[in-house]
């Protein structure tokens, strides 16, 4: 399966508990975990990044940014059985269906 070109303006949130504030310096508005994606934006002041990122626009910290994309797990609980999502970092997506049976 060919992969999707991530957008050049696309980044991802870093590990170290990434903010969207509504200023450089301003207030929070909203907490983002490590890997959200973010939009870049034009906007930039003395380390800090104009994005948007889960739907809200901001500034963040340019070293709470990184490029690269990380691995995701997703567990779900279906009721009659669990499953399991991966998405790579290349975009690659594995499904697990752990079924009915205990075994798996």
């Amino acid at each position: 399966m060919p992969q999707r070109p991530v957008p050049s303006s696309t980044r991802f949130a870093g590990p170290n508990n990434p903010f969207v504030y509504d200023l450089p310096e301003g207030e929070v508005v909203q907490h983002l975990l490590w890997g959200d994606w973010l939009r870049l934006k034009q906007g930039r002041r003395n380390g800090w990044r104009e994005v948007r990122a889960r739907g809200t626009d901001g500034w963040m910290r340019e070293e709470d940014i990184q490029r690269d994309r990380i691995l995701e797990i997703v567990f779900v609980d279906v009721a009659q059985g669990d499953g399991c999502l991966i998405v790579t970092p290349d975009d690659e997506h594995i499904v697990i269906d752990a079924g009915v049976d205990d075994s798996m």
